[in-house]
């Protein structure tokens, strides 16, 4: 039980990140005009995205504070960043486009083998 709440904690995690990118990205550039600041960020408030985003994260919170009932903090939280880390590097690149180097690629695989010790211990 603890691990499937961990999961939902990842995802609600990953998924309300990949959520904000999108809606950064529909935005568009930040203005350079400081009185046009606030119409940007109002734009980006009243996007469903947005809202989504924080609802899917909320989500996570609540599996997580479940999860504080099962596990210590201290293998549940690397546990968690781990696979946010990693999940979103993946999304990252499929999605977006986005480049990662070979060192990224070794902190990925790195992070994994972290992450499998966590769960053994």
């Amino acid at each position: 039980m603890p691990y499937i709440l961990i999961l939902i904690t990842t995802l609600g995690n990953v998924i309300g990140l990949l959520l904000v990118k999108k809606t950064v990205l529909d935005a568009g550039q930040v203005p350079r005009e400081t009185s046009d600041i606030v119409p940007f960020l109002v734009k980006i408030m009243l996007n469903p995205l947005t809202w989504l985003a924080i609802f899917v994260v909320f989500l996570g919170v609540l599996a997580f504070w479940l999860a504080l009932t099962k596990m210590e903090l201290s293998r549940i939280y690397p546990i968690i960043g781990g696979l946010s880390y990693i999940l979103v590097a993946l999304f990252g690149v499929l999605l977006f486009k986005e480049n990662i180097t070979m060192w990224g690629w070794l902190g990925v695989v790195l992070v994994s083998a972290g992450i499998i010790l966590l769960v053994r211990a």
